[in-house]
């Protein structure tokens, strides 16, 4: 079974896709993910791929009883032969430059000729022969210091300054205005996002940021309503129409750092139009003419007087992708939560655990990846709900099982309903 908008309807044919995230700037970005979150990661595309659309991804995804958990849990995943297993050794042990290295040794390796979408491209000009388009490109728009060229400023907060790396932002003696938003302007995931509301909190972010190599900028703090992620994607067929897929609410951390999302299907946000007319009408088309196409998203502030502001692009697949491909191919019909869970134990009793909370299919829990390495399994899933209420008892309710997760968690602590995504 395939969803019938997925990956393929954006890329051509034999596209081999590679959803990753490499450690620390060897991409040119700022990344601090585990290596295990990179993993899971990397096994997102594996429902939602299509027909057309071959997908790279790590060793631990494709484990035995992995693999039959997650044949389980009865999402449509492509078939075998559409799947390119990197080695085994590059696994949640091996970490930084080391891996990095590994990585692109096996994509050179395996991978083909001008057939490569990789979320964040290697600049590395021994691969360059195998991406489709030149990988600068994305690199250039996933960069926040870019957001000027292609969005209008009105849609942008206010920036106050620039520094060209962190020993430059460390160094100088400025007093920023409080709050204010300090980002390492390639960092994706909430990673090199700092909001500070104190003196202290700038000083840490100055001592945290020192030795970062990209541009760091300072921006104006959006006390938001909504904090929200809208998915498009752009055909490779520049006669298809570009599409938004959908949007969700986002879970954040105090410091900004992305923790999960929530799609509540029966809630209508109305300036959503406006926002969706200018990514249409003038932003993505601007992105298009530059070369680029595939699928992405943008995350967008909605503050109380209905201004909204794009404050971060993603030109990649992100965390909640997976999920709005599901529901839009109506294989997903209620709201949820979108979480990142962790249980600890063998695959006996994960197994129980998943038909404890409702069976494989729907009810409570539905996850769409998963990984293990040494009895540990990291997955995604989405909890189901029928009313925003219900979320802190829902969440408890999983957490009892051996479950442990940053955003159920927070969720779970709430008495009164006001959940404050």
């Amino acid at each position: 079974m395939f969803l019938t908008i997925n990956l393929s309807t954006f890329f051509p044919p034999d596209t081999e896709y590679f959803y990753s995230f490499p450690a620390g700037e060897d991409s040119s970005f700022f990344n601090n993910v585990p290596s295990w979150r990179e993993e899971l990661v990397a096994v997102r595309p594996l429902i939602c791929a299509g027909p057309n659309v071959k997908v790279v991804t790590f060793s631990a995804t494709q484990k035995e009883d992995v693999v039959d958990l997650f044949k389980k849990t009865g999402v449509p995943i492509i078939s075998p032969n559409k799947i390119i297993v990197l080695p085994s050794e590059i696994n949640s042990t091996v970490h930084g430059k080391k891996r990095n290295t590994l990585i692109k040794k096996a994509l050179k390796e395996q991978t083909s000729e001008k057939k490569l979408i990789m979320a964040q491209p290697f600049l590395d000009k021994k691969l360059e022969n195998l991406y489709q388009f030149d990988p600068k490109i994305t690199v250039w728009l996933n960069d926040k210091k870019n957001l000027p060229c292609f969005v209008d400023k009105k849609y942008l907060p206010q920036r106050f300054y620039k520094f060209k790396d962190g020993k430059d932002f460390s160094n100088k003696k400025i007093d920023f205005k409080i709050p204010c938003v300090i980002k390492v302007s390639s960092s994706s995931s909430g990673d090199g996002v700092r909001i500070c509301r104190t003196e202290n909190d700038i000083k840490k972010a100055k001592k945290e940021f020192s030795k970062i190599k990209g541009t760091i900028v300072v921006e104006d703090f959006i006390n938001s309503v909504y904090n929200l992620g809208i998915q498009f994607g752009i055909p490779y067929d520049k006669q298809k129409p570009i599409k938004i897929i959908g949007f969700n609410e986002q879970i954040v951390s105090g410091n900004g750092d992305y923790l999960g999302a929530v799609v509540n299907l029966n809630k209508e946000i109305k300036i959503l139009d406006d926002i969706y007319k200018v990514l249409l009408s003038d932003i993505l088309p601007k992105v298009r003419e530059l070369g680029w196409y595939g699928v992405g998203g943008f995350d967008v502030l909605v503050d109380c007087e209905n201004n909204f502001y794009f404050i971060d692009s993603n030109f990649r697949m992100t965390a909640i992708t997976s999920y709005l491909y599901l529901i839009k191919n109506k294989f997903i019909q209620r709201s949820i939560v979108c979480f990142t869970g962790v249980f600890k134990g063998d695959k006996q009793s994960f197994e129980k655990v998943i038909q404890s909370l409702g069976g494989y299919k729907n009810k409570t829990l539905q996850i769409v990846s998963l990984s293990n390495y040494g009895h540990c399994y990291h997955f995604n899933a989405a909890m189901f709900f029928n009313n925003e209420k219900d979320i802190p008892l829902l969440a408890e309710r999983i957490l009892s099982k051996g479950i442990s997760s940053k955003v159920l968690s927070r969720f779970s602590k709430i008495k009164n309903y006001e959940l404050g995504f």
